[in-house]
């Protein structure tokens, strides 16, 4: 059995700026046979309609992102608290990482030890594109349906097109793999390309942000 939360007591009223709330999480630790408290941030899914000034501050945070079109720093540093895009991104990277980072955990480990690792934990390269056009363009898809810009759709999708610009680019010209053909015993190596993922994510951005006037 794995770890499981039991209750979440709130310590503070729901910021009316951010969309955060704070409190004490306790959950059962299946190891120490002991429940553990810690303390917890987190989010409404409602973004609070906010303005805001944080446009520099974006450059920093997205910095891929903003690189292939600045008005994504408008629209987040215009329509979001900073600290509330801090930590849903911190979430949204350790997520995707824990999905498609290939590089292996220590770079002293042996070669058995680092396909392992590569192949039995990560999405293969064809996943991490797929999950990139379902999960980031599905949700800006999604709110093409309102005249509204979308907000909780762009802060989810902004923040997966972000980590996954991070991720290509650390992994830039290193290896990952693809199942060949429709069997999930063979598998090939293939080539991280980061100019492959910036392009494709460009192209469908530039696209998202013409439909609005921003």
């Amino acid at each position: 059995m794995s770890d499981y939360i039991k209750q979440v007591k709130w310590t503070e009223k729901l910021n009316s700026q951010t969309g955060i709330r704070k409190g004490v999480q306790t959950k059962f630790c299946e190891k120490l046979q002991t429940y553990i408290t810690t303390d917890v941030s987190l989010l409404h899914s409602q973004v609070p309609k906010i303005k805001t000034n944080f446009v520099n501050e974006i450059y920093n945070l997205y910095p891929l992102l903003t690189n292939i079109n600045s008005k994504v720093a408008e629209i987040l540093g215009k329509k979001f608290h900073i600290d509330r895009l801090t930590h849903s991104l911190e979430h949204t990277n350790q997520h995707w990482r824990n999905m498609f980072d290939w590089n292996p955990i220590d770079d002293d480990d042996d070669d058995e030890n680092y396909y392992k690792h590569l192949y039995n934990r990560k999405g293969s390269y064809d996943s991490f594109k797929q999950e990139i056009n379902s999960q980031a363009f599905g949700q800006l898809k999604c709110g093409l349906t309102s005249s509204l810009l979308p907000l909780r759709e762009i802060e989810i999708a902004f923040n997966i097109l972000e980590s996954a610009l991070k991720i290509a680019k650390d992994n830039d010209g290193e290896l990952s793999y693809n199942f060949v053909g429709k069997s999930f015993d063979l598998t090939e190596d293939v080539i991280v390309s980061y100019d492959e993922i910036e392009q494709f994510i460009s192209e469908n951005l530039n696209n998202f942000i013409s439909k609005f006037d921003i």
